[in-house]
C-alpha cells in the first residue's frame, strides 16, 4: 500500500512539461547559443517552479481530495474489503479511510520537498539533455528515478507507524 501511495504522489506531483521547460529557457537570451551550463540552468528552475507549484496546489486542505487527477483512491490490495463495507452500507468508514489517506498525501508532498530539491539540484548535463530530449514524462521519470529510494526511507518509517 505505501508504495501505491508514494507512486501517485510522484507520479502526479511533481511532473514538468515540456512547455514549462521552454518557457523557462525561452526567458534567457536568444542572440546567442545557449551554453550547457544556461541550459541546465534552466532546467533546474523550471523543475523547481514545478516542484513548487505542485506542492502549494496539494498541500493546501483537501488538495489531494478534491482533485481527481491526484486523489488516492482506497488500496487496490484491499478492494474486497471496500466492496464488502459497502454491500452492507458502510460507505462512511470507507470514505473517511480514504480521506485520511489523502490528508496523509498533503502532509507527505511538504515534507519531500527537499529530498526533489535536492534531486534538482544534482542534476548533470546528460541528466538535463535527456530531459530536454525525452517525453512529456522525463521529468516526472527522472525525479522518480532520483527520489523513490530517499522518499521509501523517509516516510517508511511513518508509514509503518500508522
Amino acid at each position: 500500500m505505501k508504495n501505491v501511495a508514494l507512486a501517485l504522489v510522484l507520479a502526479t506531483l511533481f511532473s514538468c512539461s515540456p512547455q514549462e521547460i521552454q518557457s523557462v529557457l525561452g526567458s534567457l537570451p536568444s542572440t546567442t547559443a545557449l551554453s550547457n551550463d544556461e541550459v541546465i540552468s534552466g532546467l533546474k528552475e523550471a523543475l523547481r517552479l514545478s516542484a513548487e507549484r505542485s506542492v502549494q496546489t496539494a498541500s493546501v486542505a483537501d488538495g489531494f481530495w478534491n482533485d481527481a487527477r491526484i486523489k488516492i483512491p482506497f488500496p487496490a490490495e484491499a478492494i474486497k474489503v471496500k466492496n464488502t463495507l459497502t454491500d452492507i452500507g458502510l460507505n462512511k468508514p470507507v470514505e473517511d479511510f480514504e480521506h485520511t489517506l489523502n490528508k496523509a498525501a498533503e502532509q507527505a508532498a511538504k515534507e519531500a520537498v527537499p529530498v526533489f530539491v535536492d534531486a534538482i539540484t544534482s542534476m548533470t548535463i546528460q541528466d538535463g539533455f535527456e530531459l530536454l530530449k525525452g517525453g512529456d514524462n522525463a521529468a516526472t521519470n527522472f525525479l522518480r528515478n532520483k527520489t523513490s529510494e530517499a522518499l521509501r526511507m523517509k516516510f517508511a518509517p511513518v508509514v509503518e507507524r500508522t
